[in-house]
């Protein structure tokens, strides 16, 4: 899968005009081959360059909220009141949460689940401000930032040290400039506080290591969910169409070759997209510094995975329609 890999990815970096994209790609459960490719400084670059990740921090999320599920500390189809009672007037005053209309009559039956398969209001309907109560319900059950519990209950145990939901000075030497789709940069965005939904920063290969371990959960470990925990999350929750849906956290896939998961990230400046397939535990992360990368996904899925696959024709049109 990984051989010639630069030559295959390199022409097709270069006639997009991507100024900088990392990438990591999994076989049977490891990370085979991860790199760098430059329009600036050449085909590929040394190092682990730090991206904004954007929604791919959704997951992450997910992921622990759901071991918290596990724990006992929440429960997945439990009224949301319960935990959080004020959580409806925090969300129709906070700009995050923009657009997310609850109900009075919903809001007493909405649970954990509803937040996860963005089915808030019933019918699917993406919706960052999912995410935003989301870490919210954590940092109250839990007592502890975001940032700081996905340091030390996730990304210190993967061994994600480039990983972060706020800015950390030790980005300043690797972190790249985002790019408008023109090609001028975009101010660089150093939050102190996270936002789930968004500010996730994080290499190519670091993800690889949450995808790994969403492939190939340990059978015992304190920050892994158990194999039937996965399971739950990689189960459908709502069909998105013939071969889509989504789970708890994840976009799924199905298709004739393969069942996978998968994630895009879109900020100003920056496009990501992650997919994995448990059966046949392999995977690829793309991170890229440029609006409008995202029209390469296919391709560079294609050239790693092989296939054709209609979650990155639904998170393009996704991005189209919005942007």
């Amino acid at each position: 899968m990984t051989d010639d890999i630069e030559q295959r990815l390199s022409p097709l970096v270069q006639a997009a005009a991507i100024p900088c994209v990392s990438l990591a790609v999994i076989e049977d459960s490891t990370v085979s081959w991860h790199g760098t490719f430059s329009n600036a400084t050449g085909p590929v670059v040394p190092g682990e360059p730090v991206f904004e990740g954007a929604s791919l921090g959704k997951p992450v999320l997910a992921y622990l909220v759901l071991k918290l599920c596990e724990s006992g500390s929440l429960g997945l189809d439990t009224p949301l009141s319960v935990y959080f009672p004020e959580l409806f007037t925090w969300q129709q005053k906070h700009e995050r949460c923009e657009g997310l209309a609850i109900g009075q009559e919903r809001r007493r039956v909405l649970t954990v689940r509803h937040l996860l398969s963005h089915t808030t209001n019933g019918p699917f309907a993406y919706h960052g401000g999912n995410y935003a109560c989301l870490q919210r319900i954590l940092e109250r059950v839990t007592g502890e930032p975001l940032a700081r519990y996905a340091k030390d209950h996730l990304f210190a145990p993967l061994g994600m040290a480039r990983s972060s939901y706020t800015w950390e000075e030790s980005f300043e030497d690797g972190a790249v400039q985002g790019h408008w789709e023109s090609g001028g940069p975009v101010p660089k965005a150093k939050l102190e506080q996270a936002e789930a939904e968004w500010s996730l920063h994080t290499t190519a290969l670091d993800y690889a290591r949450f995808l790994v371990e969403m492939l190939k959960p340990p059978l015992e470990s304190r920050h892994s969910l158990t194999p039937a925990m996965v399971a739950t999350m990689l189960s459908p929750q709502v069909r998105l169409d013939q071969s889509l849906s989504w789970g708890l956290g994840w976009g799924l896939e199905q298709t004739a070759a393969a069942r996978a998961f998968w994630h895009w990230g879109d900020n100003d400046g920056y496009d990501a997209f992650a997919w994995a397939s448990s059966d046949s535990t392999s995977g690829l992360v793309v991170l890229a510094n440029i609006d409008g990368a995202i029209r390469t996904f296919a391709d560079m899925l294609r050239l790693t995975m092989g296939g054709e696959h209609p979650s990155v024709a639904w998170a393009y049109d996704f991005w189209r329609r919005w942007r």
